[in-house]
């Protein structure tokens, strides 16, 4: 997804940005992981980012948690 696109729609709802997310880059991510060899380091760093997706789209800081 390019972020030009994520950023023309700050003014949307929480869950549309959610749902543009979900479309474009879940997508790719489940494309691309099975060509690459990942340690465990790095399939955490992932997660990370992916959460980090999820804090900037509903406002969390990085020390809340986004499971709630």
């Amino acid at each position: 997804m390019q972020w030009d696109t994520y950023s023309h729609c700050s003014s949307a709802n929480e869950f549309v940005r959610l749902e543009l997310v979900i479309a474009y880059c879940l997508p790719l991510l489940n494309y691309c992981l099975g060509s690459f060899y990942l340690s465990a380091s790095k399939v955490k760093d992932l997660a990370v980012c992916w959460n980090d997706c999820f804090r900037r789209i509903f406002g969390f800081k990085r020390c809340e948690s986004v499971t709630e």
